[in-house]
């Protein structure tokens, strides 16, 4: 039987293998020339789907982490200040080793590796930007019942105002 977890592994070596003849050509031409880029292009493509099939198949039993980074500027009063490199609309980075399982406990019943083949398909979903974070935070704490955390005093009467505002014209209309 072919399991999701087989099926990304394959893709994963598939793509592996040629990414790495890719990366061994030396030169923009070479790598031209060897007509390879279709090939890393499909196989990329193929290992993406059969990620998402296992995360959509398997995410519910793991525990799975990653982190992202903000970058902060510390500013001439000595508090920290939003980068504004941070909202440049990229990903953010997270773990420089990729996705975590070290909170998962599965009680050494993995016999398959699922929980490490997974958390390897993590790390081929992108992480969000600091607008998909933002709104990810916020949610989580309207969710939780976590607004009182949320410390509002560094914002000014304008900036409350304009989220205000920002909020209401990006409000989605309710279920009917």
């Amino acid at each position: 039987m072919n399991t999701y977890v087989e099926r990304f592994r394959d893709a994963d070596r598939r793509y592996e293998n040629i990414r790495c003849r890719w990366n061994a050509l030396p030169t923009a031409e070479a790598r031209q020339a060897s007509g390879l880029r279709q090939t890393l292009d499909s196989t990329h493509d193929k290992r993406q789907s059969a990620a998402a099939a296992l995360l959509h198949d398997a995410a519910c039993r793991h525990t799975i982490e990653q982190k992202s980074g903000v970058y902060l500027l510390l500013d001439a009063t000595g508090r920290w200040r939003i980068d504004p490199v941070t909202f440049d609309g990229a990903p953010l980075l997270g773990y420089d080793n990729g996705a975590l399982n070290e909170a998962c406990e599965h009680d050494g019943n993995d016999p398959d590796g699922e929980c490490d083949v997974l958390t390897q398909a993590a790390d081929t979903v992108e992480l969000p930007t600091a607008g998909e974070l933002t709104a990810l935070m916020l949610s989580y704490l309207c969710q939780h019942d976590e607004l009182t955390n949320l410390d509002l005093d560094e914002l000014s009467d304008q900036e409350l105002d304009k989220l205000t505002a920002h909020l209401k014209a990006h409000r989605r209309p309710p279920d009917s």
